[in-house]
């Protein structure tokens, strides 16, 4: 991991950030990788595997909707995008298996 990340460093607009995001979001170091996909896609804003990570990293800090969000806009570019399929599909479960919160 610290060898990418020296990559990064030595080259910020290297599309490595996508590998060092997910061995973040692997490692439990969520905010970590939520903080470089978001710095990576100012620079590649159409690449669809940091969605995709950015949104799996969205999900395990429990902002459940912004991940929805992200997915459904990935899957409108991408219709074909079965990762992002999948994922969408486990979150919209997970979401209407939570329950209500009391009025």
């Amino acid at each position: 991991m610290d060898e990418k990340k020296e990559k990064l460093e030595a080259a910020p607009n290297s599309l490595i950030f996508v590998s060092l995001a997910s061995m973040y979001l692997d490692n439990g170091m969520v905010d970590e990788a939520i903080d470089l996909c978001k710095a990576g896609l100012n620079i590649e804003p159409e690449n669809e595997e940091a969605h995709l990570i950015l949104a799996k990293a969205e999900i395990e800090k429990g902002e459940k909707e912004n991940a929805k969000k992200r997915l459904i806009e990935l899957l409108e570019k991408n219709p074909e995008n079965t990762t992002a399929k999948e994922v969408l599909k486990k979150l919209e479960t997970e979401i209407s298996e939570q329950p209500s919160a009391p009025e």
